[in-house]
């Protein structure tokens, strides 16, 4: 997790006019892309950098949790790639420390659960789970189809719990989804039920048949994992360099 510093209330002058209120927060400075770009431009990660990343995510989310600290705002745009080539959860803004339903809408649309967008009370953990579990996918298969208007009839199939359907209909949409197996399958759908009662919580992403692989593996392998993770990174920070200087 980014580290925070403080935050308050402050005035800001631009350009000689009269200073106006602000509200500030101090954290880390990272330099280096968010995932929100590296699968912009360099497409979907590989399964194994997948679990890599997504386990580290889970680990940084559980431990707010266990705080009583919910993000409410987690998408690939607030994880950043660290120069350790870890990932760090970012924009904490947004976090509250509350116990019991919330009530705002406080976000980012397509990574709201139904309950959430519906106006309806929600519980903070199992609203960090939806969207986690909408980050999962586009790790996997990149895109966005989440914020895609023409998808958007997937969601009655999340809806009826039609779990076959919607990965049926999801595999036209990626070829990688083909390719997924049921391990993958379970836990997607798992994170972004519909029915907040029936979502994954935590420990059970943690302990899902997906994540087993990376839980059991050694510490050369992870390394090897973190040096590819590293190289996609640093080819993705240079074209998106290119991109901006053109």
């Amino acid at each position: 997790i980014m580290q925070f510093y403080e935050g308050g209330e402050g005035k800001l002058k631009i350009n000689g006019e009269e200073p106006i209120k602000i509200n500030y927060f101090i954290f880390d400075y990272i330099q280096n892309l968010d995932l929100y770009l590296i699968v912009k431009f360099g497409g979907p990660l590989s399964e194994k950098i997948c679990k890599y990343i997504f386990h580290k995510i889970i680990l940084g989310v559980k431990a707010l949790h266990e705080a009583k600290i919910y993000h409410r705002d987690l998408k690939l745009d607030n994880i950043i790639i660290d120069d350790n080539i870890n990932p760090k959860i970012c924009d904490l803004d947004m976090c509250i420390y509350q116990q019991g339903k919330l009530k705002d809408q406080l976000g980012t649309k397509y990574y709201m659960p139904p309950n959430k967008l519906e106006g309806k009370e929600y519980l903070g953990d199992k609203a960090d789970i939806y969207s986690l579990g909408c980050i999962l996918l586009i790790l996997v298969i990149g895109g966005d189809w989440f914020s895609n208007k023409e998808c958007q009839y997937l969601h009655q199939y999340v809806k009826n719990n039609k779990k076959n359907k919607y990965f049926e209909e999801l595999g036209k949409l990626s070829d990688i989804i083909c390719s997924l197996k049921d391990d993958f399958k379970d836990l997607h759908f798992g994170m972004i039920a519909y029915n907040e009662k029936e979502r994954w919580t935590l420990k059970d992403v943690l302990d899902s048949e997906w994540l087993k692989e990376i839980n059991n593996m050694n510490d050369e392998k992870k390394k090897e994992i973190k040096k590819e993770l590293e190289e996609r990174s640093r080819s993705e920070e240079r074209r998106v360099g290119k991109e901006c200087r053109s």
